[in-house]
């Protein structure tokens, strides 16, 4: 994959939402990985996930 020329604030601003954003990720060297997101609600990080059409790429797990 080529390097990513987004800055942080500009990844931290496209990855944040109206109820919640996602403030961290790690990849892994295969398909595995995580993202920590922040929310009031789990089901307000669940909903902007379906929104966004996330539904067919991953699978989501909220704790």
């Amino acid at each position: 994959m080529p390097e990513s020329t987004t800055t942080d604030i500009e990844w931290a601003k496209n990855w944040t939402f109206g109820k919640c954003k996602c403030v961290a990720t790690w990849a892994g060297p295969d398909d595995f990985f995580l993202c920590h997101w922040e929310a009031d609600d789990p089901q307000d990080i669940l909903n902007t996930l379906t929104e966004k059409g996330f539904d067919d790429y991953i699978f989501r797990v909220v704790f």
